[in-house]
């Protein structure tokens, strides 16, 4: 049977299909994007299913690695480089790496909704495998297309899956 792959978000894509997420490769990539330029200007969080698995809270399989980066945007396109690296040297370690920026971490068990905003490097995260195509499109409350090729999705309100983890 021949294997098809391909899979493109934020005007990064890989023909090379991905892993679960593993210490080694979640490693691996750090080892590389710690070096990245303009890194120094946010703080970086791990966060999300790979996390909640490492510490033992989570009982479910990964599928990809959560990153956020917090702090003041010195520039929009430094930052696009940015995200898009993280991104690209996930495929290149065969691991997903979902990246963005982020006004604040949502947490679930917080007494009350805070708005937050969050900047990705694309809209749209779309996988081909044998012929099955899946797309995800992201969307919040208000989106606004951002110079650098970003965009900023806001939510004032949680969203149903938020509410789902409550």
């Amino acid at each position: 049977m021949k294997y098809e792959f391909y899979a493109e978000f934020g005007g990064v894509s890989t023909v090379t299909p991905w892993k679960r997420p593993t210490l080694i490769s979640v490693t691996d990539w750090w080892k590389e994007f710690s070096f990245e330029f303009g890194l120094e200007d946010y703080t970086v969080y791990l966060c999300g299913s790979f996390m909640e698995k490492t510490l033992g809270v989570y009982n479910g399989f990964p599928n990809d690695l959560d990153v956020v980066l917090m702090g003041d945007i010195p520039s929009y396109e430094k930052l696009g480089k940015l995200l898009r690296r993280g991104i690209e040297i996930g495929f290149d370690n065969k691991v997903l790496v979902d990246i963005f920026w982020s006004s604040d971490v949502y947490h679930p068990h917080r007494e009350k909704f805070s708005p937050f905003s969050v900047i990705r490097a694309g809209k749209t995260f779309v996988k081909s495998m044998n012929g099955v195509v899946e797309q995800i499109n992201y969307t919040a409350d208000e989106e606004y297309p951002l110079s650098g090729g970003l965009t900023q999705f806001v939510w004032y309100e949680p969203t149903n899956m938020m509410k789902r983890v409550q």
